[in-house]
């Protein structure tokens, strides 16, 4: 059964991809200006959109079929789509942090370091969400089966384990590279919206979200609802100014709601949005396809826009105005560095299946 581009999902896509690169942005201006407090937390889904994005899309191809993906598969998709990528641009960033710092370059406590940071996911601050996926999709076989098997229960699971291990995290664990272990495992509050995009891939289907009103608005009513619910629940954890592990918890998962129903929300108002502009779907099409680059490469130019603000030569001032302006053209040259990119590797990938031929 043939399946037709999905647009939706592609708006959806962009979308988060845009979130991601707005919360790394605003970050600056987080504890002092109201605007980009408001925006990064509204912001803040567009990670877990892509986990969701992940889960679905691994999925949609199975929906209609009993056999289920196999392990060598998988192994195989999370070898060169996030294993290959992630280490060099773990060493590109290590590079990027070693001239920053003008240490030395190729020495044994620098190869150490580097294998330290591509075992943590911190070479840079965004890294850490690749060995999450390399980690989801590698257990990515048994959660179909058992989705596809099973009714609820294993998504009841998920609700019950994670807040366990995400209070092991927060209180009890004080070693560092086992509470790395702990985040990323796939059981932890990561693997829920994965789950759930598989269980939209093959219990349900995306598509009957935009096709009435009803759901239009329950989408709608359950993102605002879950935000201001998150954001309430945000500043009493500010206010406090200590650590309260019940309420962070509570947070995280209200977080959890919200960009789920925010990732519906935004997939009808994609569907149809090109429904009444079909002349659209062409420029989102384009922004989804390097979404992926975008995330992979926009900390780089925001690294280097604080360098020149640093000196002086570019957004001399702080405001809620240069915010903006500093997001634009991050946004704009994230987009045109991707397509750069991922289009030479495109050349350079059919030079090589050439030359094999």
């Amino acid at each position: 059964m043939e399946r037709k581009w999905d647009y939706g999902l592609d708006f959806t896509r962009a979308i988060a991809a845009i979130f991601v690169i707005t919360v790394h942005v605003f970050a600056s201006n987080y504890n002092t200006d109201q605007v980009a407090y408001v925006g990064d937390l509204i912001a803040s889904s567009g990670v877990f959109m892509f986990i969701v994005i992940s889960g679905y899309t691994n999925s949609m191809k199975y929906e209609h079929i009993r056999r289920g993906p196999t392990y060598p598969y998988m192994l195989k998709k999370a070898f060169f789509k996030l294993l290959v990528p992630y280490f060099f641009w773990s060493l590109f960033y290590m590079i990027v942090n070693t001239i920053y710092k003008h240490q030395v370059f190729f020495s044994q406590r620098w190869f150490t370091r580097f294998l330290n940071h591509l075992w943590l996911g911190n070479t840079w601050f965004h890294l850490y969400f690749m060995v999450l996926l390399i980690y989801l999709y590698l257990i990515y076989p048994f959660f179909f089966r058992l989705i596809k098997r099973r009714k609820g229960w294993p998504l009841t699971i998920f609700l019950l384990v994670s807040p366990a291990i995400l209070y092991l995290i927060m209180a009890q664990i004080k070693s560092v590279p086992w509470r790395s272990f702990m985040y990323f495992l796939p059981i932890n509050w990561w693997g829920i919206m994965f789950v759930l995009g598989i269980i939209l891939a093959i219990k349900t289907s995306l598509t009957i979200w935009h096709q009435d009103f009803v759901h239009f608005m329950v989408a709608l009513s359950l993102t605002i609802a879950s935000f201001f619910g998150y954001l309430m629940l945000n500043d009493l954890l500010i206010r406090l100014q200590k650590p309260n592990e019940g309420l962070a918890i509570v947070s995280t998962y209200l977080r959890l709601l919200y960009s789920l129903a925010a990732f519906l929300l935004l997939y009808i108002i994609g569907s149809d949005l090109f429904k009444l502009f079909p002349g659209m779907k062409r420029f989102w099409h384009v922004l989804s396809r390097h979404s992926y680059t975008m995330y992979l490469s926009h900390p780089f130019l925001i690294f280097v826009m604080e360098q020149l603000r640093n000196q002086h030569l570019f957004f001399k001032t702080n405001t809620t105005g240069t915010m903006f302006g500093a997001w634009a053209i991050i946004i704009l040259a994230t987009f045109i560095l991707s397509a750069l990119l991922d289009n030479l590797i495109k050349y350079f990938r059919g030079l090589f299946q050439e030359a094999l031929t």
